[in-house]
């Protein structure tokens, strides 16, 4: 069972990611209880760290390959779209719809779309003078539920390592919207307790490395290993946990407190 993120950014440790900004992210991202809050940290940290135009985080069930969202807060979103939304479940257009395939983080260039979508929708989002957009979510393995969050208004071109960002970010912005009451009903990822995914100590230590925005390669580095011993090792605790990918493992993580408070400010 393999990590999703993409074979060129597993093989180099040159992934630009601001280590300080992800871990004022983090820090934030685990207090977050209220609406106000999620929208504050949306609007700060977050910002600082993925800069975007636009965001809608949206909250709904799967139903067949696509969700139904029932609840949405959008940052500078149109107005009318999210009243739309909140008022009656929609079903997910085609970038949320692909995802639930992929499971993988969904990039689109509407000046320049990478695979057919209906030309009603591709007009609307023009319309709004949106070009890039990157979405991602979290289906949760307990049940139907899932979040999803999709960032447009980039200023540059969208890269690996957009795709990168959203691996690390969405499980910490899905467990700050759950905590709100507008996310999706939590479930265990494990069966029966956590004690019970029987994690070692290294298997800890990695998960918590992981946590921090780290690739196998910079973990191997840190502990003095090679890269497929980290490789087998992070594939041991997704098997261990029942997850299929990093960002899944990372919301386990925070779902139970093993990641302890202030953990990212080490990076």
């Amino acid at each position: 069972m393999n990590a999703p993120i993409s074979p060129a950014i597993l093989a180099t440790n040159m992934v630009d990611v601001d280590l300080a900004a992800f871990a004022t992210f983090t820090n934030h991202a685990i207090n977050v209880k209220t609406a106000e809050e999620f929208i504050k940290l949306c609007r700060g940290p977050l910002h600082d760290l993925f800069p975007y135009q636009m965001l809608l985080a949206g909250a709904g069930y799967a139903q067949g390959q696509s969700i139904v969202v029932h609840h949405a807060i959008g940052i500078n979103y149109p107005k009318s779209y999210l009243e739309r939304l909140n008022k009656e479940p929609m079903l997910a257009g085609p970038i949320l719809t692909r995802w639930m395939t992929t499971k993988e983080p969904q990039l689109f260039d509407t000046a320049n779309p990478p695979y057919p979508v209906s030309a009603r929708w591709l007009q609307a989002v023009r319309k709004n003078d949106i070009r890039h957009i990157a979405g991602h979510g979290v289906r949760d393995v307990a049940g139907p539920g899932a979040s999803y969050f999709t960032f447009s208004g980039f200023q540059e071109n969208l890269t690996d390592r957009h795709s990168y960002l959203l691996e690390l970010i969405v499980p910490f912005l899905h467990q700050a919207l759950s905590r709100t009451g507008h996310g999706i009903r939590k479930g265990s990822n494990l069966r029966g307790r956590p004690e019970q995914a029987h994690l070692t100590a290294r298997e800890r230590e990695i998960l918590n490395w992981i946590t921090q925005g780290k690739t196998n390669p910079e973990i191997a580095q840190i502990l003095d290993r090679s890269e497929q011993t980290v490789k087998n090792q992070v594939s041991g605790i997704l098997g261990k946990l029942g997850v299929e990918n990093r960002g899944q493992a990372i919301s386990v993580a925070l779902d139970h407190g093993w990641v302890p408070p202030g953990s990212a400010t080490a990076v």
